[in-house]
């Protein structure tokens, strides 16, 4: 993926080097900034290119500016997440679970199994919802990710995304799938 070359220029005007850029993607990943200085993040956060809008106790990122080329504005990173759950409420109105809880789970899902991304999962997900028969029956969206704690703590997303990783079909066509 490659930067923006608007945000660039926009750094470069306003004399805001690559810690700027560095707070700009810790903002887009949802990483800790607290290797950056104030003043950077302050004069990053003025010229607006993200910004948090709040709703109530909690917030999300509206992109203002796309990060990357070939990306749109967006509220968040995490907006496909809400297209994955359409897939859920397709089969069944009452299993697609909350945005709130499926992204939070589904960051711990990439953390845990970085070699599967989003273009995977919603594979995956897809050769899952294939195999239902009855609405009745499917895991709701959240829990499809991961359900249980501790030991206990199990996730059907992993097993299908690894269901699809080892059938005859081929790494590229398994990508080519999520899309």
């Amino acid at each position: 993926m490659k930067l923006n070359e608007e945000v660039t220029k926009l750094l470069l005007q306003n004399s805001i080097g690559h810690d700027g850029i560095l707070y700009l993607l810790s903002i887009y990943y949802e990483l800790h900034t607290n290797c950056i200085s104030e003043a950077i993040q302050k004069k990053v956060n003025i010229l607006k290119i993200a910004e948090r809008v709040y709703n109530g106790y909690d917030f999300h990122i509206k992109w203002n500016i796309a990060l990357f080329e070939g990306e749109k504005p967006t509220e968040s990173y995490w907006d496909w997440v809400n297209d994955w759950r359409k897939l859920f409420k397709k089969v069944n109105a009452e299993r697609d679970g909350t945005k709130r809880y499926c992204v939070a789970r589904m960051k711990k899902f990439f953390s845990r199994f970085p070699e599967y991304r989003k273009e995977q999962v919603m594979a995956a997900t897809k050769a899952y919802l294939s195999t239902v028969t009855n609405g009745q029956y499917l895991k709701k969206a959240d829990k499809f990710i991961f359900e249980g704690s501790g030991v206990n703590e199990y996730s059907h997303l992993l097993e299908w995304c690894e269901r699809m990783k080892n059938t005859n079909i081929n790494k590229q066509t398994f990508k080519k799938m999520g899309e």
